[in-house]
């Protein structure tokens, strides 16, 4: 197996292994220290040092960070770990800190987890002082083989600094543009309305009236290029699954606009890397009083796990509870790519009902 299957294989375990531990030395026990160990790292290996003292040059500052990986006699990765229930964005600030009490002159990585996530970190913005903002975010639960591969780049016997640093570069840049991407996809600014309009040959000048009906055009465009492309949507961040045709064409007449079609490709998207597209099916629920939406289950015959609600605006979502007898999450939205906002949320319920 490659480390991709590797990978894979101890995933598959997670949701059994994390029901057993009530703390952090156990989530570090059980599930950091395993990945770490398929990257090429031994807890015996005097490189890997635990409770890693920091210090400001030759001062020891008394902070100890969980791990940290020696490199050419330099600690390079600094890992920081915590219960797989705690939420990492409450503890950025604290690895920033062990961080800047590392030595300079040389590139230097942090990496925050939780043995379901993974953060990843450096000095991007400003030399010597770690950027807030993780550069990569892996997660246990829901990786492609690209995923696999950034994570592959600190194997013990892969790691290249200088190569591991470009890529983080490389990955924000990406990510930002995404998100650009994202923004000008579901509201055009007036800025790129005025290029996109001048880059047509409108040279008189342009009013508020003539970009506001430019914006539902560009959007509307958008929707056909990606759909031209094969693509639902730009938040995408793993391979379109081959959802059976059959299941788009039972939708039938009933969906106008396609928009529940794509929703639940969407959907089926999304969970491709949880469990086999071929098990999630759905059927239509409407009524006297109810207004129409899709259902969406795992198994036929179970109680399903979304449902989409598309004949009017705002659009909307409804995601089950982990737990039983409760509400469930309820999203409104302007545009179906927006379901890629919830995919956490989406992959969560999924696990929930294969655990159960």
């Amino acid at each position: 197996m490659d480390f991709y299957d590797e990978l894979k294989a101890f995933s598959g375990k997670l949701e059994d292994l994390r029901v057993c531990l009530d703390n952090e030395q156990a989530t570090i026990n059980s599930l950091i220290t395993p990945v770490f160990r398929l990257l090429g790292y031994k807890l015996e290996d005097p490189n890997f040092k635990p409770q890693y003292l920091t210090a400001i040059g030759d001062k020891p500052t008394g902070e100890r960070v969980d791990f940290a990986i020696i490199i050419g006699g330099k600690p390079t990765i600094l890992l920081e770990a915590k219960h797989h229930d705690q939420n990492l964005k409450n503890h950025v600030e604290q690895l920033c800190k062990y961080f800047s009490n590392m030595p300079t002159g040389y590139d230097r990585f942090a990496i925050l987890a939780n043995g379901i996530e993974y953060w990843f970190f450096t000095d991007l913005k400003d030399a010597n002082k770690m950027d807030l903002r993780p550069y990569y975010k892996f997660d246990l639960r829901n990786f492609a083989r690209k995923d696999a591969y950034e994570l592959e780049r600190f194997a013990k016997d892969k790691f290249d600094a200088t190569a591991a640093r470009a890529a983080a570069r490389e990955l924000r840049e990406i990510s930002e543009l995404k998100g650009f991407f994202s923004a000008m996809y579901d509201n055009p600014s007036d800025s790129l309305l005025k290029f996109l309009l001048q880059a047509n040959g409108v040279s008189t000048k342009i009013t508020k009236s003539a970009m506001d009906d430019f914006k539902q055009v560009v959007i509307k465009a958008f929707n056909e290029f990606l759909s031209t492309l094969g693509k639902p949507g730009l938040d995408s961040s793993v391979d379109t699954p081959k959802v059976k045709e059959d299941s788009i064409k039972r939708l039938g007449v009933r969906d106008k606009e396609g928009l529940y079609a794509k929703g639940f490709e969407i959907v089926c998207d999304i969970l491709s890397n949880v469990v086999d597209v071929n098990r999630i099916g759905h059927e239509w629920w409407d009524g006297d009083t109810n207004p129409l939406k899709l259902s969406i289950y795992l198994n036929k015959h179970d109680t399903s796990m979304y449902r989409l609600y598309f004949d009017g605006t705002p659009l909307k979502i409804s995601i089950s509870r982990r737990e039983k007898g409760k509400s469930p999450y309820c999203h409104k939205f302007g545009t179906v790519n927006d379901i890629y906002k919830y995919r956490d949320l989406i992959v969560d319920v999924c696990n929930a009902r294969l655990g159960s």
